[in-house]
């Protein structure tokens, strides 16, 4: 596809059914310069077949391991051709135009030093989602030692703009492939969770800014997990919880989180 301006980038690991429904309600065969790279982390489930056959148009990258959803961006950032990459979960539901409209705001807006856009998350029931949350610091890294899924909550944003203590969960972001090169790629060694946040504080600490759209919204089709945490996701949010304390904490805050984890991993086993 020549003058590509836009490339979104979908990640999946064995979440065939919503990959399918994300692929069909884009629509990309009304695409006119914006690329669709799928990046599927070593599925099980048949969804690069699947994925191949219902959307010839988008580009299939199939991983050998599964290395974590951040280390999958990347692959797909690396590959895309366009100058704004818009990252997206499975589980979201949009139509090219729309996702189109998110990477012209931020093309748009790199003027203002504007690194990256979100937009307005909404529910299959059409309710706004929360999605913004304040940067963990030692009191929410404690809390998230002895309960990853009570530090772990957000809210539904009421300003145009994350404010520069707060980062935004990326379920679907546009960000400027320029920016991108001065703030750097997501960091690999947060498998699923907050490495959003840290590529948040990052693009704060160069005193960029992220924009929440006025007028676009996608449906997050996931269900929320925050209620009902499965064990195995349980552990990858506390180690991911860990990780942002260790890369951003001052080395005695850290301590006092290894501590807290120790305990609340105590616990955890002894239900």
């Amino acid at each position: 596809m020549a003058g590509i301006s836009n490339s979104v980038v979908i990640v999946n690991f064995n979440s065939r059914v919503a990959l399918l429904a994300l692929l069909k309600s884009l629509a990309l065969h009304e695409a006119t310069s914006t690329e669709v790279i799928v990046v599927d982390s070593a599925s099980t489930d048949g969804s690069v077949e699947a994925a191949r056959e219902a959307c010839p148009q988008a580009k299939v990258m199939r991983l050998e391991t599964n290395r974590g959803f951040y280390a999958a961006v990347n692959k797909g950032i690396d590959r895309a051709e366009g100058d704004v990459a818009i990252v997206c979960h499975a589980d979201v539901i949009a139509d090219i135009h729309t996702l189109a409209e998110l990477g012209d705001q931020a093309r748009e807006t790199e003027g203002r030093k504007v690194a990256a856009v979100v937009p307005r998350l909404v529910g299959v029931d059409g309710a706004e989602q929360p999605f913004v949350a304040t940067l963990p610091k030692l009191a929410t890294g404690v809390a998230g030692a002895l309960n990853p899924v009570a530090a772990w909550q957000s809210r539904v944003p009421f300003l145009d703009h994350l404010a520069e203590n707060e980062w935004a969960r990326f379920a679907c972001v546009a960000l400027s492939q320029n920016y991108l090169a001065t703030t750097g790629a997501f960091d690999p060694r947060f498998f699923l969770y907050y490495g959003d946040a840290d590529q948040c504080s990052r693009i704060h600490a160069k005193h960029l800014r992220v924009l929440i759209s006025k007028t676009v919204k996608v449906t997050h089709a996931g269900a929320s997990l925050a209620k009902d945490f499965p064990p195995h996701l349980l552990r990858i949010l506390r180690k991911d919880q860990e990780q942002y304390a260790q890369k951003h904490f001052p080395s005695w805050q850290q301590g006092v989180v290894r501590a807290a984890g120790t305990v609340g991993r105590w616990f955890a086993n002894s239900d």
